[in-house]
């Protein structure tokens, strides 16, 4: 609103007179420029067209005279002061007669500001009406032929010059800083659409300033034709700019190609429109790049519509206000460029106050957009996010299942490797048994075989003694072959229990008869408290008995060996236990002698095939008992006692 006040209100109407409005003036076209003031002076006055606004001619290469006669002069007042707007007109003479002859007085944008009458900005002339007629006044210019004439008594010209020069500073520097700030959106951003928006402004700006004489004043004000061209260059480049916006935020992309490439055309015509500058064209170039604008203007409205009905978003909403608003104030002022409307004062004066609204409004937009666009986006990274974890916990419980697939395919070839080398054990323990532990057993058949046929028996008591001999060592032969094919159905995990409610005298008696007798021991049998029947496998009772007795002719200390079977006081358990006069191993050896292949320390010179024990546990597992081992006093002789207790009813 500062920019709209001043002097010329209702207390101050005496002091400012508007021409075409407050007073009345005539024009006259001079085609070809070449009449002078006399030869004007002397046209009739019907000659001259009446005006009762501001002078709008558009692009004219005609001189223009005008004629009025200003208000006598107030008591006290020396004189009355022209002042001619816009500041890019390029000649600007004005005569007065003062009685005798005419007085020139010369201004434009073409002479420098040592020149003019009085400095200015605008074009200042000083009057001294003294009734010897009325004044005329000669305009000539390339850009659009625009006047508007006030006259001013001197002191209030000043006042409301002063007024108005702190507006213009006021609303240059805050559309200075919102452009400046649109840049600094443009980079942080990095958004194509804001740094136009911001190039727009900056050119509106340039344009704003040399319309009203500003940079002419503050950068040129010895070379009026730099600062004239200037005017021209930054008006089209302004335009081509507009151009351009247009075409990023309407039509850029969409299905609006046609109007994409007139846009694109448009704005290369503005960039190249100053050339015509240099041959003196500027006008014939102008009016049509005007009314093109003014068209494209029209169908941006147009494309922001179809934009808003397809997707009514408040970027889309906010788009179109901004190009309404800009449409219904930069057509007109086009059309009175063109001289086609009249209101170019009213017109200038709401361009610059409309224009930083429309840069305003579609700057907010770009940023809108981009808002929503870092939302998706963040709403596509969160997304995204959220797959890779989800990704990541699946990779994770791949890498686990695979590595738990790994560990046990490697404990399976470990295990495989560990049953190899058993099996390469066992395979060497069954070489030195054959080697060894059958030699001794064939070697009794072979030589009572051969005193048999050397020797005939002298009785049947030598008969069977040697009788005798065969069937015990072949016994031991056939309790080892046992041993093998028990651990051999061990591991397949085919060894059972045929249990059967069985004898118990007669399974020791025939345990004692075919256990291989040892000159070193004298074996006893105690089956005074026995049970008459068990319910158990006797084969595989006799096996586990002959494997005990057998450890204890092996490796007991010369003296007795014991079997005692009895029952305890309740009759639930049959124990069946293996006594000598060993001195025992110690209690590491004895948590580990049961396992396969397990020996004593002190029995290396002893063979072996360490499964006997291992036999024993496992057929008394299979009935459902157990296997333990006593030692010094808890044992029954007071050496080493292997007892073997069977449930009363087997599982």
């Amino acid at each position: 609103m500062l920019l709209w006040s001043g002097p010329g209100q209702a207390g101050e109407e005496q002091r400012r007179w508007r021409l075409g409005s407050d007073l009345r003036y005539g024009l006259y076209l001079d085609d070809s420029g070449a009449l002078g003031v006399e030869e004007v002076m002397a046209l009739k006055a019907d000659s001259f067209m009446p005006l009762c606004g501001v002078m709008a001619l558009g692009y004219t290469r005609a001189a223009v005279w005008l004629r009025f006669e200003p208000p006598p002069l107030a008591p006290g007042q020396h004189d009355w002061w022209l002042e001619v707007a816009p500041s890019y007109l390029d000649t600007v003479d004005l005569y007065q007669n003062d009685g005798s002859q005419w007085s020139v007085q010369h201004a434009g944008d073409w002479r420098p500001f040592a020149e003019r009458a009085i400095t200015h900005r605008h074009f200042v002339f000083s009057l001294r009406p003294d009734g010897q007629g009325p004044i005329f006044l000669r305009l000539q210019s390339a850009s659009s032929m625009v006047g508007i004439l006030t006259l001013w008594e001197p002191g209030a010209f000043v006042a409301a010059d002063t007024h108005r020069t702190l507006a213009w500073g006021l609303h240059l520097g805050a559309f200075a800083m919102l452009t400046v700030l649109m840049a600094l959106l443009a980079v942080v951003f990095r958004n194509r659409e804001l740094a136009i928006i911001a190039l727009v402004g900056s050119f509106n700006l340039l344009a704003m300033a040399a319309t009203k004489g500003f940079l002419a004043e503050w950068l040129w004000p010895s070379q009026p034709r730099v600062a004239s061209h200037a005017v021209g260059w930054i008006s089209t480049w302004m335009l081509a700019s507009a151009c351009w916006m247009m075409r990023e935020l309407l039509t850029r992309g969409t299905r609006q190609r046609w109007l994409d490439r007139c846009l694109m055309v448009a704005t290369g015509l503005f960039v190249l429109a100053p050339l015509s500058l240099a041959i003196d064209r500027y006008g014939e170039f102008m009016g049509p790049l005007y009314l093109l604008h003014a068209l494209a203007a029209v169908m941006g409205v147009w494309v922001a519509l179809i934009r808003v009905r397809e997707h009514a978003g408040i970027y889309e909403l906010a788009i179109l206000t901004a190009f309404v608003i800009y449409v219904s104030v930069v057509v007109p002022l086009l059309l009175v460029l063109l001289g086609i409307l009249g209101q170019a004062s009213t017109l200038m004066s709401v361009w610059i106050v409309v224009i930083p609204l429309f840069l305003t409004i579609s700057a907010v937009a770009q940023t809108l957009r981009i808002r929503r666009h870092y939302c998706a986006m963040a709403v596509a990274r969160d997304q995204a996010l959220d797959a890779a974890r989800a990704a990541e916990r699946r990779l994770e419980g791949e890498v686990r299942l695979r590595t738990s697939e790994l560990v046990r395919a490697q404990e399976k070839l470990r295990a495989s490797l560990e049953f190899e080398r058993r099996l390469r054990l066992e395979q060497r323990h069954l070489v030195d048994m054959l080697s060894h532990e059958f030699r001794t057993p064939l070697a009794i058949v072979d030589a009572v075989a051969t005193n048999l046929t050397a020797v005939p028996p002298a009785d049947g008591l030598d008969l069977r003694r040697r009788v005798d001999q065969i069937r015990r060592a072949t016994g031991s032969l056939a309790q080892l072959i046992a041993n093998y094919l028990n651990n051999d159905l061990l591991e397949r995990g085919a060894f059972e229990a045929s249990v059967r409610v069985t004898a118990i005298e007669p399974l020791i008696a025939e345990v004692s008869r075919l256990v291989a007798r040892s000159p070193r021991h004298i074996f006893l049998v105690d089956p005074s408290e026995a049970p008459p029947f068990w319910s158990l496998d006797p084969f595989l009772i006799r096996i586990a008995l002959n494997n005990l007795i057998d450890n204890a002719f092996k490796y007991a200390p010369p003296g007795e060996v014991c079997l005692t079977v009895r029952a305890d006081e309740d009759s639930e358990s049959l124990s069946l236990m293996v006594s000598d006069l060993g001195t025992g191993i110690s209690s590491e050896e004895a948590e580990r002698i049961f396992d396969k292949f397990q020996r004593g320390r002190r029995i290396s010179g002893i063979r072996g095939t360490g499964l006997g024990l291992f036999i024993c546990r496992e057929i008394a597992r299979v009935h459902g008992g157990g296997i333990h081992l006593r030692m010094g006093d808890d044992s029954l002789m007071g050496g080493v006692t292997f007892e073997i207790r069977l449930p009363l009813h087997p599982m």
